[in-house]
């Protein structure tokens, strides 16, 4: 028995190293940056969700590769204006599940990367409106012949939940501070307040606005031509070409046959292989160094992650552990701290913040808002050295949601009843099947307008201004970038490029000094989390991209105007 114990443990561990040795051997060729023949052409294919930082890769290339991100589009046209290999890029379009600011940082990034000479052509079988955004920004735009463009107007829609609590039997105890909040109307209404339809309307027009400016100045048209297209809606690619929307119809394998010239096989690389490509092999390192501290996602807990139904999440540990590798680290000079999160936890978005502000204590630190830094977007945010936020970037949103659910009902109905033992007062002040008295909601109310009107406080400290002006933007209202800045609640307006320079300017390095970027969190492969954590960190690693790639499946699928609002128990 013991012989056959042996044999048998034997066997598994040479199946083990029979299989791991060959991937441990590709993944050690695969370390090496990939090789870039002169004369590629870099190709973007931006389609599908794009987060601003990428989630950790499964496996390191070519195995599974990096999911690519903003962090990776916006480095790879930095790099690609400066390299001496890459003849042009090449932009291929697809939905891409970003938001407004996204789209509005890849176009600054593009016009940047025009200032080197270089050439960059999209191209694209549909069309829709964001995308065509980024398509603008172009040399030209190309369109499959047999493609078109969708161009309408700007909708938001959001769902409401009330009738289908009624039917659960859920009864849902909110309050909200304050009518701006709108979130809380996912369970408390069957329609718009006057208040949310305000907002959204104001939102909306602005950025339908900024469209029509954006798309009339990159094509020489007027911004009531651009909008007066929109009541076609449709466009095949013939009439898209002849309302000068695209430069001309082409197939992508003509394109490639024209620009590969005398060459048999146009040179090309990928956004995946040219991420790898470090910045300072193009001539890009600098003597000094900026740390740039990615927080995406829903706010809440210790440790960041993917949850299943809501995405991304930021957890105070892992954010707190990364501003403070940044602050700790003598050769980095300052810190920008990349903020995409429409909010979450109160206390979770408060000890980030503390942190944030203890980094100021030591060395600067600029924010940079993307899409959104809203609610506990913007409590993270505030007790910066410096705030930017793009010019479509939605933050403020200062105000709270909390209260609970009352689910006695939808027990009831399943046959399932409750008894209980209470001793001492407000015993049963948090249960989930008992409804607040009258003195119970009055002790809760009193508590939660105490929290907003210290946080406003807090804002009003660290902005340099009033408490009741900050109450005056408060409340749960929402602010465009421009209009953000008129109320004091940011500095100013800029992408990640003007983030670097603000940082380099507080820091005292010279405006024209090159720096080198360390990012936080490191990005791991699953052997380096393997190595570094173990089979736990590891088996998280591939639960998280699973999660991360179903996710993005089904933002996908969803119809691009739509807008979803979650509530969240307690909200910043």
């Amino acid at each position: 028995m013991k012989r056959f114990v042996v044999t048998f443990v034997a066997c598994f561990l040479a199946v083990i190293f029979a299989a791991v040795i060959p991937i441990l051997v590709i993944a050690g060729k695969a370390s090496q940056p990939p090789k870039v023949k002169k004369g590629s052409w870099l190709v973007l294919h931006l389609e599908g969700p794009l987060p601003e930082y990428p989630a950790t890769a499964m496996l390191p290339p070519p195995l599974g590769g990096q999911e690519m991100s903003l962090t990776d589009v916006l480095e790879a046209l930095e790099k690609a204006k400066v390299d001496d290999r890459i003849e042009g890029v090449l932009v291929r379009l697809g939905g891409l599940g970003a938001g407004a600011a996204t789209h509005e940082e890849i176009r600054n990034a593009i016009h940047r990367y025009r200032t080197g000479g270089k050439k960059i052509y999209a191209w694209g079988e549909y069309i829709d409106r964001s995308s065509y955004l980024i398509a603008s920004a172009c040399d030209s735009i190309f369109m499959l012949p047999t493609g078109g463009l969708r161009w309408t107007g700007a909708a938001a829609i959001t769902p409401r939940a009330k009738r289908m609590f009624e039917k659960l039997d859920i009864k849902p105890d909110i309050d909200q501070i304050e009518r701006y909040k709108s979130a809380a109307e996912l369970v408390t209404r069957e329609d718009m307040s006057p208040e949310a339809r305000e907002e959204t309307t104001r939102l909306l027009t602005t950025m339908h606005e900024v469209i029509l400016g954006v798309v009339a100045r990159e094509r020489g048209l007027s911004p009531a031509d651009v909008e007066s297209a929109m009541v076609q809606a449709l466009f095949s690619a013939e009439e898209a070409k002849a309302a000068r929307f695209v430069d001309a119809l082409e197939y992508w394998q003509t394109i490639e046959d024209r620009l590969k010239g005398k060459d048999e096989k146009l040179k090309t690389i990928g956004l995946t292989k040219y991420a790898e490509i470090e910045r300072g092999s193009v001539g890009l390192k600098g003597k000094k160094k900026i740390g740039v501290v990615h927080a995406i996602g829903l706010i809440g807990g210790r440790h960041s992650g993917m949850n299943p139904l809501l995405g991304r999440t930021m957890g105070s540990d892992t954010v707190v552990g990364d501003l403070k590798r940044a602050m700790e680290d003598d050769d980095v000079a300052a810190v920008i701290f990349r903020v995409d999160s429409n909010g979450g936890e109160s206390v979770t978005s408060d000890l980030i913040g503390h942190q944030v502000e203890r980094v100021k204590s030591k060395k600067p630190i600029v924010v940079s808002m993307v899409d959104v830094a809203a609610s506990g977007g913007y409590s993270i945010a505030y007790r910066g050295s410096a705030i930017l936020a793009d010019t479509t970037t939605v933050t403020g949103s200062i105000g709270s949601i909390s209260g609970k659910f009352n689910a006695r009902g939808l027990y009831a109905k399943l046959g399932i009843t409750f008894d209980a033992v209470a001793v001492g007062p407000n015993a049963l002040f948090w249960s989930g099947v008992d409804d607040w008295t009258d003195e119970q909601r009055a002790i809760h109310h009193k508590d939660h307008w105490a929290s907003y009107n210290q946080w406003i406080a807090d804002i009003a400290r660290a902005r340099g201004l009033t408490a009741a002006e900050v109450d005056s933007v408060g409340r749960g209202r929402v602010w465009l970038g421009p209009e953000a800045v008129e109320r004091k609640l940011i500095d100013g307006l800029g992408d990640f490029d003007a983030a670097v320079a603000r940082a380099k300017e507080l820091a005292g390095v010279d405006a024209d000094a090159k720096v080198s970027l360390v990012h936080y969190p490191a990005r791991k492969n699953f052997f380096e989390a393997l190595v570094s954590g173990g089979m736990p960190e590891a088996i998280d690693l591939l639960l998280d991209r699973w999660a991360a790639a179903r996710i993005g499946e089904i933002r996908e699928a969803m119809s691009e105007p739509l807008s979803w609002q979650v509530l969240q128990p307690i909200e910043n």
